[in-house]
């Protein structure tokens, strides 16, 4: 594990020639999302946490952006 455990991470994107800069930050590390993605897996492996359909995610997601489409 790295010093930097627990700190919001900042990504650059550079897109074409123009050097367009945007600052992307995320809300937990990499390393933190994979581990929780694996905690949630075992918890609906072992029937404690109920399983989604893509149906029932996407209409989440939907929800969660206001009703925009990605």
């Amino acid at each position: 594990m790295s010093n930097n455990q627990g700190v919001r991470k900042k990504m650059n994107i550079v897109e074409g020639a123009d050097s367009m800069n945007a600052t992307v930050t995320r809300p937990c590390t990499v390393q933190e999302s994979l581990i929780q993605s694996c905690k949630e897996v075992k918890l609906m492996q072992e029937g404690k946490l109920p399983k989604k359909t893509w149906k029932e995610f996407y209409e989440e997601r939907k929800k969660k952006n206001g009703g925009a489409d990605q």
